[in-house]
């Protein structure tokens, strides 16, 4: 009777969980070294691979081959009570709930008898607040529930972040800034090499004009009108662009700028979540990747040194008050900080720095274990094998490390099997299983497993979220939120002699407590917005390996001249939104490179055209690829590739890698290379809070993230919604 009464009482509280419906769908993260540590001590805080007991490990995961679907789910079975009929008119309180607005009807009734409890979506409250202050007003039996107690608690830590932000960062940040800014105009900034000087007064520029009401103009030659696009194109926030920033090309993802959150519809927050998503994002990459291989840039690396010389006591005061506040609520960063000149500028001193080999070794020995999430965008070459390693940077603000972020980034392309394996998409949850600490979500992940072949590195990244020290998670409030007790959660952690009721110890009662969890980590996810790592997957290359021209040249060339005449149009027009200009001006250009292509370097004669490598061969409509050149393309050809635009929200979930009955996956699982385009991630919905496209994170917005509880006598494991990990809050 006992078990029953348990029952029946989550019965009627479920009423209220449904009434209040699930925690707002939010995103946010957490975690790693405190500010100002030395690199040497990152293994205290986060063991390293290399840290780890490896002979431990070998017990755990076979040595010889790589782990199957089935050795997964034996290795973290998770063992379920039967679930236990329930007699709803036997049950204490059942004949209040039945009188008042929240009765039960039907399938709900149904459900109630089958596993002790029932959801009733019909009920469903825009908040919390709203469905216990219905329950309140109707005089019906309550259930205190971990959500909202989680949810409170992140209503208010998003708050109480918008508030450090408002009345301590923004303008510690903007002191910052400024003063770096009237030093390169001034004495400190004539010294610099006058390429160093430019590079600076654009950065600086550029990070003021988004942070500031009003614009702001170079002060050591840098080019206005270029300060003005990068500030328009950051504030429009749309899409991936190429742009040019100390002297190098790089891709940049220019959704991650569009406000979202807490920051959304106030100006002045506006401006402070582009600024540090710009800085965060853009820093100077002291290692760069070309063709998959790290590239020194000295020129960055000057450029970061040099603000050591320009920086007094008041600046270094001011960014150390912003690394450190940051630190202590989001966590560890990925890229070198301020607080690292003095160590770097130490270490390249030295006669080994100057070779490019010794140059990156001392970088290497200063950055430590950073960064450990892929957050850049980047393509995995044609041919290349292994995976591809990521940029080292220095940031006036870095995103964070999490250790979500790091399991999505260790579980998608092209870092499973070294790159083999083509899973564009993370699962958010990758991250409840890995990061959280649920066994169960590894049953409800079977079909990836098999389709995709990750089994190794899921539960390789699950034994290193298990390395961090206790410690770790002691560090700060919210990292034990994201691990520890939502892993209590989940194993029915109870005081000792406790015992939960039989409902509680069921498959379906497991699924709602997954539920509880994946709510918590968004809201977790989304109060950190700004400063968490976003995991992107590495685009893959794409090209057509022939395709035929039509043989018209003189319509080509007349395109041609339309396209000038575009141009110039665009040009003369007395713009009055700059954004509207920049994006015009954008694409005369490409539809001028466009056509020019078709017609241009290989004039034509008769007959059609092959395109081959990127090359359009006029005039051989019969000419055959070369075996054995299936790698054949010219370097402008790659540039052209279609893998950089992320998926949008709208197509993730019905657009999945690997949905279209394996046959990608098929081709290509040993050692092939991928031959069509997939598409970057980007930390969102489940993961995710990005703002824009493609993000490795939960889905077309945790909004919609729900796992579906089996039915009366239905054992199969299903996700209701398992969008793919693209779209995040809005």
């Amino acid at each position: 009777m006992r078990a029953q009464r348990g029952a029946v009482w989550a019965a009627a509280s479920v009423v209220a969980l449904a009434a209040c419906g699930t925690a707002r769908h939010r995103v946010r993260s957490v975690v790693r070294h405190p500010p100002g540590a030395p690199a040497g001590e990152l293994a205290r805080y986060v063991a390293p691979t290399a840290a780890l007991d490896r002979a431990a490990m070998r017990a755990r995961l076979p040595t010889d081959h790589r782990l199957t679907p089935t050795e997964l789910l034996s290795l973290h079975a998770v063992p379920f009570a039967s679930e236990t009929e329930v007699d709803p008119d036997d049950v204490e309180g059942m004949s209040a709930v039945q009188r008042g607005p929240f009765a039960l009807r039907g399938e709900e009734l149904e459900h109630l008898r089958a596993r002790g409890f029932a959801l009733a979506p019909r009920l469903h409250r825009p908040n919390f607040i709203s469905g216990y202050v219905s329950l309140y007003v109707a005089d019906q039996p309550v259930y205190l529930s971990a959500d909202v107690i989680f949810n409170a608690l992140h209503e208010s830590f998003d708050t109480l972040v918008a508030d450090i932000e408002q009345h301590a960062l923004a303008s510690s940040l903007s002191e910052g800034l400024s003063g770096l800014h009237r030093a390169l105009a001034g004495p400190s900034g004539a010294a610099l090499p006058g390429e160093t000087r430019v590079d600076l007064d654009t950065y600086l520029a550029t990070a003021r004009g988004l942070l500031e009401a009003t614009p702001v103009e170079p002060v050591a030659g840098a080019d206005a009108a270029a300060i003005r696009a990068l500030v328009a194109a950051a504030t429009a926030g749309t899409g991936n662009a190429r742009i040019d920033l100390f002297g190098s090309p790089r891709d940049v993802d220019l959704s991650q700028m569009r406000p979202r959150g807490h920051y959304a519809g106030d100006p002045s927050r506006e401006r402070y979540f582009r600024a540090v998503m710009f800085l965060g994002r853009e820093g100077l990459r002291l290692v760069d990747v070309v063709e998959g291989r790290r590239v020194l840039r000295r020129r960055q690396l000057s450029a970061a040194l040099a603000l050591r010389s320009l920086s007094d006591t008041a600046t270094r005061a001011a960014f150390t008050r912003v690394e450190q506040a940051i630190g202590a609520f989001a966590g560890e960063p990925e890229a070198l900080t301020f607080t690292d000149l003095d160590a770097l500028a130490s270490a390249v001193a030295g006669p080994a720095s100057a070779s490019d080999e010794g140059l990156l070794s001392l970088i290497d020995a200063q950055r430590g274990e950073r960064p450990r999430v892929a957050t850049s965008l980047l393509v995995h070459p044609d041919g290349f094998d292994g995976t591809v390693p990521q940029p080292v940077t220095f940031s006036f603000a870095p995103q964070r490390y999490t250790p979500d972020s790091m399991v999505l980034s260790r579980v998608s392309f092209d870092r499973v099997d070294a790159g083999r394996v083509p899973r564009m998409m993370p699962d958010p949850l990758d991250a409840a299983f890995a990061a959280l600490g649920n066994d169960q979500a590894a049953a409800l992940l079977r079909p990836s497993l098999d389709r995709h072949d990750y089994a190794t590195e899921l539960v390789t990244a699950r034994e290193l979220v298990d390395a961090h020290e206790a410690t770790y998670w002691q560090g700060q409030p919210l990292r034990l939120l994201d691990r520890r007790a939502a892993h209590a959660l989940a194993a029915g952690d109870l005081s000792e002699g406790a015992s939960l009721p039989a409902t509680m110890t069921t498959e379906a009662w497991g699924r709602r407590l997954l539920n509880t969890q994946m709510a918590a980590w968004a809201e977790v996810r989304h109060d950190m917005v700004l400063y968490a790592a976003q995991s992107y997957s590495m685009s893959l290359g794409c090209s057509y390996p022939q395709a035929y021209v039509d043989p018209y040249p003189a319509v080509w060339s007349a395109l041609g001249r339309w396209t000038e005449r575009a141009q110039s149009l665009v040009g003369s027009v007395a713009w009055r939104d700059e954004p509207a200009r920049a994006r015009w001006t954008r694409w005369a250009a490409g539809a001028r490179e466009v056509v020019r292509r078709l017609r241009g370097d290989r004039r034509a004669g008769a007959g059609g055209g092959r395109a081959h490598g990127g090359a359009a061969r006029v005039g051989e409509p019969g000419a055959q690829r070369p075996r054995g050149q299936r790698g054949v393309r010219d370097r402008a050809a790659r540039r052209r590739r279609l893998a950089l635009r992320p998926v949008r929200a709208e197509d993730a979930a019905r657009h999945r890698p690997g949905d279209r009955g394996g046959r990608a996956h098929a081709a290509r699982r040993r050692g092939g290379q991928p031959r069509r385009a997939g598409a970057a991630h980007r930390d969102r919905g489940a993961a995710g809070d990005g703002g824009g496209r493609g993000r490795s994170g939960a889905g077309a917005g945790l909004r919609g993230l729900r796992v579906e509880l089996p039915g009366a006598g239905d054992g199969e494991l299903r996700p209701a919604h398992r969008p793919a990990l693209a779209a995040g809050d809005r």
